[in-house]
């Protein structure tokens, strides 16, 4: 009740202009979430709008301007991509959906490939096996993985769930582990 005694409050009215983002979530613009909807793998820093503040490794819902959902990614270091899209939908990043995927791209190689014959053969092949920047090579009994980003090392629970997944999948002997994820921010390579 507004009196003398009690101030008058307005209603607090927002700019209905453009949803608000929760916290976690980047809005992209409009071509940008089109060409992520027709499967391009990233969302470039330059089409964020903002820095990023979110640590690499953490999930991120990307929507569009609208404020729908386009999907699901992790955020990355301070390179050319701000994200890399896990899922179109809204379904957790987490140990399952990597030991699933795992699971689907050893199969998908077994259904045209006899494994068991084979010595040297790449199993999982990064975003196109929608484990992005993630690849993984046979030669014998052994792997070799190859992160080509910071985001999994960072996010424990995924690297783990790879680990994992690997193990249970094809029991190799051993695992040897590549991190190629050093940015060059911008800048060309060092001469030796």
């Amino acid at each position: 009740m507004a009196g003398p005694d009690r101030p008058q409050h307005r209603s607090r009215r927002r700019n209905l202009g453009a949803p608000i983002v929760r916290r976690n979530t980047i809005r992209v613009p409009f071509d940008v979430a089109r060409h992520l909807r027709v499967g391009h793998p990233w969302v470039y820093r330059e089409a964020v709008g903002r820095p990023l503040r979110e640590e690499p490794g953490t999930a991120l819902d990307i929507v569009d301007t609208d404020g729908e959902l386009v999907g699901r990614g992790l955020a990355e270091g301070d390179g050319a991509i701000a994200v890399r899209l896990w899922t179109k939908d809204d379904r957790p990043i987490d140990a399952s959906l990597v030991a699933a995927r795992v699971k689907a791209a050893i199969a998908l190689r077994g259904r045209f490939l006899d494994l068991g014959a084979l010595e040297n053969v790449r199993l999982v092949n990064g975003e196109s096996d929608g484990l992005p920047a993630i690849a993984v090579e046979r030669y014998g009994d052994y792997l070799v993985t190859q992160l080509f980003s910071p985001a999994l090392a960072q996010a424990p629970a995924l690297y783990t769930a790879l680990y994992d997944a690997l193990e249970r999948e094809l029991a190799p002997k051993g695992i040897y582990e590549q991190r190629r994820h050093r940015s060059l921010g911008g800048e060309a390579p060092r001469q030796a």
